[in-house]
């Protein structure tokens, strides 16, 4: 049975969110609220967010067919860790949506993972507006992915990696700089702190004023 794009998409990069996503969870701020992961694909990155943050509760926004695969890997997922899982599936929503025309719901962190280097610059600027628009005052816009240096001549695996995405999306990887001035744009406060991860990628934020 042949599978739609985005689910395509959703389970090659499933491995690397698997691996990374516990990495992610214990670097983005702990807190009570809700978390929206925004394209969230196979939900990895909610799932271990929800087991550091027991009373928070997220919610999972992407296209119906892969919520279904969504949904089926956090059944392995609360059946792998039976004792820390058991009260992630009454925490977290599911939310059928196109992120380009829908509205989203309003949260307290928003998760913009490996999301915005499928798109060109000014699809990247519209998404920041809205990821902000849907920030509570003084909740905190979160993006993990691989960033270019502000000179965008490296380092040598994300301009490779950079070059790999024309092949299938419409963006590129971008710089930390290209991200803030998207961020200002959209009237969030960039975070100058950055945080490494694994396999090249890193985690940057910004913050709504109150």
């Amino acid at each position: 049975m042949s599978l739609s794009l985005p689910v395509f998409f959703t389970m090659a990069l499933a491995g690397r969110a698997k691996y990374l996503s516990p990495i992610v969870a214990d670097k983005i701020t702990r807190r009570n609220g809700i978390l929206l992961d925004v394209a969230g694909g196979t939900g990895y990155y909610t799932y271990e967010w929800l087991l550091a943050n027991p009373s928070a509760r997220a919610i999972l926004c992407d296209r119906p067919e892969v919520l279904k695969v969504a949904s089926e890997i956090l059944e392995e997922f609360c059946s792998e860790r039976a004792a820390d899982a058991s009260s992630i599936k009454e925490r977290i929503t599911f939310l059928p949506a196109d992120m380009l025309t829908d509205e989203l719901p309003e949260a307290d962190i928003v998760l913009a993972a490996s999301l915005f280097h499928d798109w060109p610059t000014q699809t990247c600027e519209i998404l920041a507006a809205k990821f902000a628009k849907a920030l509570k005052p003084g909740g905190e816009l979160w993006v993990h992915d691989a960033f270019l240096n502000d000179t965008l001549d490296g380092p040598i695996a994300v301009t490779d990696y950079s070059a790999m995405l024309f092949l299938g999306t419409k963006g590129r990887t971008y710089s930390r700089k290209e991200y803030r001035s998207w961020f200002t744009k959209a009237g969030l406060i960039p975070v100058p702190k950055e945080m490494a991860t694994l396999m090249d990628y890193g985690l940057i934020s910004a913050v709504k004023p109150v």
